[in-house]
């Protein structure tokens, strides 16, 4: 079963890169209590907005899925 998200993306027919992608669209979701603590939790744990959270969760779902090109990371000297 695909989320929302999924299908959006299969309809598209295609992967969608990141480095393309700008925060143009807002989305309103509802969760239950237990869903939102975990966000808030995480959130507070590294300093974040609650947007910032569920935007990395987001992607590393598209990501898993493979219905977005995965960004490469960096290497630090």
């Amino acid at each position: 079963m695909y989320s929302l998200f999924g299908l959006l993306f299969l309809k598209l027919g295609k992967q969608v890169n990141r480095i393309d992608m700008k925060k143009e669209v807002v989305l309103t979701v509802r969760v239950d209590s237990k869903i939102n603590a975990i966000v808030q939790s995480l959130a507070k744990e590294d300093d974040r907005t609650t947007a910032w959270v569920l935007r990395k969760l987001i992607i590393e779902a598209l990501e898993t899925r493979g219905l977005l090109e995965a960004k490469k990371k960096s290497k630090v000297k």
